[in-house]
């Protein structure tokens, strides 16, 4: 229910406070801080991952051109 007030001439609209979901809005941040939690996890996990896959490959790549110069 939104109340209509008159403040210095001019029509506000406010919310009730008996009129807000406190523990819905709540319950909504408490089941989302796990799932950031998870999800910063994964990235700070495949961050390195992924760069140190990177690193491999061009150390082999560097190994097969040292290698191909040799012969």
């Amino acid at each position: 229910m939104v109340r209509r007030l008159v403040v210095g001439g001019r029509r506000t609209a406010t919310w009730c406070a008996s009129e807000r979901n406190w523990p819905e809005a709540l319950a909504v941040l408490g089941l989302s801080v796990p799932v950031s939690i998870a999800g910063v996890a994964l990235f700070a996990l495949g961050t390195p991952s992924g760069r140190m896959s990177a690193h491999a490959e061009a150390m082999r790549e560097l190994d097969r051109h040292a290698t191909a110069s040799d012969a």
